[in-house]
């Protein structure tokens, strides 16, 4: 239990070093190529923060509703009427692929 924990820590720490290090690289490529680079928002257009919160908005509506439908489609077809026998059922099928044997 105590190594799956710790594997499961260094998953997620490799996975936001990564995007850290992503982010920081695109901003640092694009004050090499305009040194007049900023974050300022053009005239008649709104602001980057502002941009980003819609842009992050949208994409966090995206995945739940994509996320929510893949569920249903997978419970409908596997004729499930709740969120425990959808569980159940579940573990039913999963259980025996990922069993460990001694």
């Amino acid at each position: 239990s105590d190594g799956k924990t710790s594997s499961h820590f260094s998953v997620i720490g490799v996975g936001i070093a990564s995007m850290l290090g992503a982010f920081g690289l695109s901003l640092g490529l694009a004050r090499r190529r305009n040194p007049d680079f900023s974050l300022q928002p053009l005239p008649g257009h709104e602001s980057p923060a502002r941009l980003a919160s819609r842009a992050l908005a949208w994409g966090t509506l995206f995945a739940v509703g994509g996320v929510s439908c893949i569920v249903l489609i997978v419970g409908y077809t596997c004729g499930v009427s709740s969120f425990s026998e959808f569980g159940e059922k579940t573990r039913n099928i999963l259980e025996p692929k990922f069993k460990r044997t001694p």
